[in-house]
């Protein structure tokens, strides 16, 4: 059979990233997708070197909004192991709750979005109507919905009084039932199970070999999670991994559905075993000179051991063409302007068959050529 292949991306109404993908159809099925990597890349690590490590908090949440506060946790640990700072057990169990509604909030919209894929509108509005719940309770307590910035490093910026702790519970016994009431439709409905099982399979060893993880991982029979490493409060509250084994579709959604009430155990949990004391670790000058000489050691030592290929500087490429004096191009206006001397002598140059100067410099050859066929 003939086949066909098409581009799709990377800027595509439905995607929220830049996503480039290779399609290859046979007849109106897809067979293949290859994806292009590369399309994200934010220069994070220069930013790294340009900012104090307390403003690339903030930076680091912005990789993901839909998790970002998992990621400026582990940016923030990730510097208290370099540093040796000890951070207060109080603080570390409201990681873990703003953590933890942070996986709600991703998982119930990751299922909305996968059920508004296939056409199941009404189980998309559902998924998003509990979501918001889970938003509001985080605008209550952090201030924000998404981008929540509680994290500091050696601890947090705020703290939840006894009062907001009980509000947070009764929030979540309510989105715990209507969570409980889309079981029915995501895991048990015949249009759903029809279009995810056997679908999208990804082997156990695939899995290893393509170094998934999350979800995607534990749906193919890895019981491997980060939080079995013990980080923020999980080495205390007995956390045990959700795994699934077929590797399709319905087993990376049954993960989801089952983390998101296993996030709801957790945080009750936490807030019944969460310490009192400070939110946050309390160092003097000294102690964080002594600190960060300790993280730039650290550094050192690492950069000795991975190193990275020189970057070559691109040409800079402009969109404005180069007009000769000589050219009808060039407007009366112009040509009275200060800045057209330079414009005619930079071209006199050019006549000469010598790149003309810039501000940074000799120009492009393929600017130079353009230049001239210009004039």
């Amino acid at each position: 059979m003939a086949r066909t292949i098409l581009p799709f991306g990377p800027q595509h109404p439905v995607l929220p990233e830049p996503l480039h993908l290779k399609l290859t159809i046979e007849n109106e099925i897809i067979i293949e997708a290859v994806p292009t990597l590369g399309y994200v890349h934010r220069g994070l690590e220069t930013l790294c070197t340009k900012r104090d490590f307390n403003q690339m908090v903030q930076v680091v949440e912005r990789v993901c909004g839909i998790c970002s506060c998992l990621h400026g946790l582990c940016y923030c640990e990730g510097l208290e192991q370099m540093m040796g700072i000890e951070v207060p057990r109080r603080a570390k169990y409201l990681r873990t709750i703003w953590g933890e509604l942070h996986r709600i909030h991703s998982h119930l919209l990751w299922m909305g979005l996968m059920a508004d894929a296939f056409g199941f509108e009404s189980l998309f509005m559902q998924a998003w109507r509990v979501r918001e719940r889970v938003m509001d309770i985080m605008e209550a307590t952090c201030g924000n919905r998404v981008v929540v910035s509680v994290n500091v490093v050696g601890g947090v910026r705020r703290d939840l009084s006894p009062a907001q702790c009980q509000w947070i519970e009764d929030q979540l016994k309510i989105c715990e039932k209507e969570i409980k009431k889309l079981q029915g439709a995501l895991l048990n409905d015949y249009t759903v199970k029809k279009r995810t099982v056997g679908k999208g399979i990804l082997t156990k060893e695939k899995a290893y070999q393509l170094g998934a993880a999350g979800p995607t991982l534990r749906g193919s029979g890895w019981a491997q999670d980060a939080r079995q490493t013990g980080y923020a409060a999980f080495g205390e509250l007995g956390f045990e991994p959700i795994v699934e084994y077929d590797g399709d579709s319905y087993a990376r959604t049954a993960v989801r559905f089952r983390e998101t009430l296993q996030s709801i155990d957790l945080i009750r949990l936490a807030i019944a075993r969460m310490p009192a004391g400070e939110t946050a670790a309390k160092t003097d000058a000294a102690d964080v000179a002594q600190a960060t000489a300790a993280a730039e050691a650290h550094t050192q030592n690492w950069e000795s051991i991975v190193t990275f290929p020189p970057r070559r500087r691109r040409p800079i490429w402009t969109s404005r063409p180069v007009t000769c004096p000589s050219s009808p191009r060039a407007s009366p206006r112009a040509k009275r302007s200060p800045a057209w001397s330079s414009r005619v002598a930079k071209c006199c140059i050019t006549s000469r068959g010598t790149a003309p100067r810039t501000s940074s410099g000799f120009v492009s050859a393929r600017r130079h050529s353009r230049t001239s066929r210009l004039c």
